[in-house]
């Protein structure tokens, strides 16, 4: 992807995320399986408040690219605001298997835990994610 157009739709994301959407999904409709515009269509979609079509685009992308594990806290994220707890736990339990400790998905356990009032559990998991950040060769 040409850095030309990720730095529109950033703008876009920002401003206009309906425009971000129509010019992503413009985009894709050359067939290009390009990782990087299927996680923008994804983002545009939470951002103009399509829940349920930003969760199925998130999975889109990771048959594309299953390495990422934002995307996976994304779609858990997405998830626990629908109160789908038991599957945002089911999504950070697939992600925990694939990849070591990381700290995007530990605040996402962390977030689950707050929310489902196991206040004790997510002060552990944020305090986690935040050694996982301070740690972290990035």
């Amino acid at each position: 992807m040409r850095r030309s157009l990720s730095e529109t739709i950033e703008v876009l994301l920002d401003e206009v995320p309906d425009e971000a959407l129509a010019l992503v999904e413009d985009e894709i409709g050359g067939g290009d399986d390009d990782a990087d515009l299927l996680a923008y269509r994804a983002e545009a979609l939470e951002a103009v408040g399509d829940v349920d079509a930003a969760l199925a685009a998130w999975s889109d992308y990771l048959t594309i690219d299953p390495q990422w594990p934002g995307a996976y806290a994304r779609r858990a994220e997405l998830l626990a605001d629908l109160g789908r707890f038991d599957a945002a736990e089911a999504e950070l339990g697939m992600a925990a298997d694939l990849f070591e400790p990381d700290a995007r998905l530990t605040r996402c356990t962390a977030l689950l835990a707050e929310l489902r009032g196991d206040f004790s559990a997510a002060d552990r998991a944020y305090r986690a994610a935040a050694e996982l950040d301070f740690t972290s060769p990035e």
